[in-house]
Parts: structure tokens; C-alpha cells; sequence
């Protein structure tokens, strides 16, 4: 509680305007405010306003006889008020100039970076930035989605002055992964004459089965031709 209280005869009694009282020997000063920290507690003689049986962080509340009365109080006083803004300190000294950060590229072999990489140098020294070893090689991966590669071929003949279209085609879990044709004898001797207009997988969307091609013969007498396709197994 606060020691400021009406006491009888209209005087008043605040801590603060009692100088010090004396506990084993040593002065206490009185001070108002919250319990917070070491309390005392102590009698106060209403007739002479004389505090007395001082104790230190008493446990319980201290009895004092009928006719006084007991009052606690602590050594926190209030809290003051802030002081002024210091005032604004000197401007320091100008700094030195930075130095600036320099780079180079170091090639394998070196004793700082033996695989390569830069170096970055400045006034606090010089660091490295190294390229990483070689990794080891990978795992193999998986087979390929085609099996085994086969050439199926178609031959024929095409007659003199004469135009003529044909395919060369996969067996059934076949796809064409390729294909062409040779016209004139001898898988193609290079005899004049002979043209070959169309070359292309059949069909020319989704996935081709077949080999197809157009040719043609400006020739008066007829010349052999084979079409054949490369077929990879699903």
C-alpha cells in the first residue's frame, strides 16, 4: 500500500518526506509505490508518527498493539520521467577508399582449384570459386521400345512409258521405322529414263505399318523395281 494516508488531527504522512529509519543498524530509506522487490513492513505510532519494529520481506502481516497501526512499503521508488534528447554527436572521420574486387578464370590443373574455376581477389585476400569433378557415369537405362529390326521388300515390274505406285508392309506387331526403293536393274544401275515421284511411310499420320512409293519409267521397254520398308517389332 501506499504510505500516504489521513491520519488523525488532519495530518498527513507520505514516505517520502520521512528521511530514514533504522534496521539492524543499517538506514533505510522509505520510498512509495508498488511491492515489486524487497518490502518492509513496520508500526506507525499515531500520536508522534514514529515508525518502529521495522522488518525486512516479513512473511504474513506484522501485528502491531491496538493503538498503532501497521503500514508496508518498498525501496522502488516511481518511476521517472524520461529525460531530454541528447544532443546530435560529431560527424566521424572520412573513410578510405574501397578497394575493388578483381576475377580470373583458372584453368585444371591448379593447386587452388584443380578442375578449374575463378579466383576473386581484394583487400581482405583472395577466394576461390572451383568448378565440381567429374561425376561418376550413370546407371544404364532401360531397353529401347523397339525389338528386333527387319527389312521387308516388295519387287515388281514396271512396263515402258509407264507410271506405277506400290508399298512394302510390316507383318502384324511391325511399325516402319524406315523405307525406299532402288528402280532399274541391279538395285538401281542408274539407267536414264527412270523417276521416282513418291517416297513415304504409310500412313503419313499415327503410326506408319508400310513403305509407299510412285514411279515412274520413260523408257519403251519395261525395267524391274523393288519398294522395301525397315520394320522395328513392338
Amino acid at each position: 500500500m501506499n504510505i500516504s494516508e489521513k491520519l488523525r488531527g488532519g495530518a498527513a504522512l507520505t514516505a517520502v518526506a520521512l528521511a530514514s529509519v533504522t534496521v539492524s543498524g543499517t538506514a533505510v530509506a522509505l520510498a512509495s509505490g508498488s511491492l515489486s522487490g524487497t518490502s518492509y513492513q513496520g508500526c506507525l505510532q499515531r500520536s508522534s508518527h514514529a515508525i518502529y519494529r521495522v522488518q525486512v520481506n516479513h512473511q504474513g502481516r506484522l501485528r502491531c498493539p491496538a493503538h498503532e497501526r501497521p503500514i508496508v512499503w518498498n525501496q522502488r521508488g516511481p518511476q521517472g520521467i524520461p529525460g531530454p534528447q541528447g544532443a546530435t554527436g560529431a560527424t566521424g572521420p572520412k573513410g578510405d577508399p574501397g578497394v575493388s574486387v578483381t576475377s580470373k578464370q583458372l584453368g585444371a590443373g591448379g593447386t587452388a582449384c584443380p578442375t578449374g574455376g575463378s579466383s576473386f581477389t581484394s583487400a581482405s585476400g583472395t577466394t576461390y570459386a572451383c568448378n565440381g569433378a567429374t561425376g561418376a557415369p550413370g546407371a544404364q537405362g532401360p531397353a529401347g521400345t523397339f525389338g528386333k529390326v527387319t527389312v521387308r521388300t516388295i519387287s515388281n515390274t514396271i512396263s515402258g512409258y509407264s507410271e506405277v505406285s506400290d508399298e512394302a508392309s510390316c507383318l502384324p506387331g511391325e511399325v516402319a521405322v524406315g523405307g525406299g526403293e532402288s528402280l532399274g536393274a541391279g538395285n538401281g544401275s542408274g539407267q536414264g529414263g527412270l523417276a521416282v515421284q513418291t517416297s513415304r511411310p504409310d500412313p503419313v499420320s499415327g503410326t506408319p505399318t508400310a513403305w509407299y512409293a510412285i514411279l515412274e519409267n520413260s523408257n519403251a521397254s519395261s525395267v524391274p523395281y523393288e519398294v522395301y520398308v525397315v520394320c522395328a517389332a513392338t
